[in-house]
Parts: C-alpha cells; structure tokens; sequence
C-alpha cells in the first residue's frame, strides 16, 4: 500500500518505504502505569508521500535509515 492510500483509523496496513529520518529519542512517563519509556519519531516516505512513524523503547534501536517493509500498522 502507499503511503497516499493511508486513512485514519486503518489497521494492520502493509507500508513499504524508506526510513528518511529517526529523532533523538526522549524520556516520557506513561500516564497509566507511571513507567518511563523510550520515543523517538521515525520518518518513513515512498513516492506518494511520507508519514511519522512512532518508536518505542527497544523498537527505536531496530529502525535505521533505509529501505523497509512495515506491517500492521496503524494509522492515527
């Protein structure tokens, strides 16, 4: 799918693109449990446009600037 296809409230969308950008990631505190967790924003693009991609703790290490597949997304 491209990423000019993506609509709110869509799930477990495939994505194929490339990972332009990853932020510094930052320190949050999760409202429910108070646990501090690891974000950083990804962003992913292909020919019809780009989006941000949001990374969680042991995910942010995984994500590099290049060429992938995402699955099972969802769009917000």
């Amino acid at each position: 799918m491209k990423i000019s296809e993506l609509n709110v409230g869509m799930k477990s969308v495939n994505v194929e693109g490339k990972i332009v950008e990853v932020s510094e990631p930052r320190l949050v505190r999760s409202r429910m449990t108070g646990r501090v967790n690891k974000v950083a924003t990804a962003v992913l693009a292909d020919d019809s446009g780009k989006i941000n991609l949001a990374l969680w703790n042991e995910q942010i290490e995984t994500v590099k600037p290049e060429t992938v597949s995402y699955t099972h997304l969802r769009a917000h």
